[in-house]
């Protein structure tokens, strides 16, 4: 069995994206499990409001995935590494020069979407912001994975994220933090993902170590239009996935908020066991289209 889907490789990618993301899911279910238990329904429900509040916020860097996941299947269709690190350097500086701005006045309006969910502290709202901007360089890197096809190495920073969040959870609420150990424990989380992704790129950082050249501008070309509805498709699923636990949140009370965060993560199984499925087929298929290659058959393997 094992030796049949080696030798598919859309079977076996799927297999270890799946694998190492099932893992990854397990984790996030116990820390919900956990932190349940452990906190206030009013705590929970706070929580669960920040963390749909950060999925509806996260489709820049769930857009930035796609991207660089685009150009770096062409660079390993190539096999090119010096490009991808330029790639990654690039939008590094872009992210920068783009999302400190939104940073910054994500900040200033902290005071106004504390009081919207009912938050008494702002603190868990600037740690989220804080999270959310490091997800944009922890997303480039994601995507330089993705399309290289690293799916294991993927799948090894995801897990490492996901015990990270659930252990250091464990350790704030044992000291007293509550809501701001827990948003804590994202920050921490979306730190160890993206130190291990690095380290899992250093083949790509050690091949344009010492090398100066620099991308001036990116020719989108037709990927504008793709990135365009991949952007507001996600933007709706992501929408209409959280925005009824921010609503929620905003709406009812304490007790009744927490106990509908509780049901909400329940009834979010079924992406778990599909979304695999489009990370390998949009990788491998970009790889294959660069090089003018049929993907009738990726395609076809995908829908079944």
């Amino acid at each position: 069995m094992i030796r049949k889907l080696k030798n598919n490789a859309f079977a076996w990618n799927s297999f270890v994206l799946f694998s190492g993301s099932m893992v990854n899911n397990v984790l996030n279910y116990i820390f919900h499990l956990v932190v349940g238990r452990m906190v206030s329904v009013t705590v929970y429900g706070e929580t669960e409001s920040l963390i749909s509040l950060m999925s509806i916020i996260s489709v820049p860097a769930a857009t930035l995935v796609m991207v660089m996941t685009k150009y770096a299947a062409e660079c390993k269709a190539q096999d090119d590494k010096k490009r991808s690190y330029e790639l990654l350097r690039y939008f590094n500086k872009k992210i920068m020069q783009y999302g400190t701005p939104v940073f910054l006045l994500t900040i200033l309006l902290t005071p106004y979407i504390s009081r919207f969910l009912n938050i008494e502290s702002n603190v868990p709202l600037l740690i989220v912001w804080t999270s959310m901007l490091l997800s944009l360089f922890s997303s480039g890197a994601s995507g330089m994975l993705t399309g290289w096809q690293k799916f294991k190495q993927s799948s090894w920073a995801a897990i490492a994220g996901g015990a990270l969040k659930l252990v250091s959870a464990l350790i704030f609420i044992a000291i007293g933090l509550k809501i701001n150990g827990l948003m804590l424990s994202f920050f921490l989380s979306a730190v160890g993902t993206y130190v291990i992704a690095l380290i899992c790129l250093r083949f790509i950082i050690v091949a344009g170590k010492g090398d100066n050249n620099e991308i001036s501008k990116l020719n989108f070309g037709s990927v504008k239009s793709t990135v365009a509805t991949f952007f507001m498709g996600n933007l709706a699923i992501n929408a209409l996935g959280n925005l009824d636990m921010v609503l929620a949140k905003h709406n009812l009370s304490d007790i009744e908020a927490g106990q509908y965060g509780a049901l909400t993560i329940v009834s979010k199984i079924i992406f778990f066991a599909t979304g695999v499925i489009a990370s390998v087929l949009f990788s491998m298929s970009a790889e294959h289209n660069h090089k003018n290659a049929n993907t009738r058959k990726l395609f076809l393997q995908a829908f079944f």
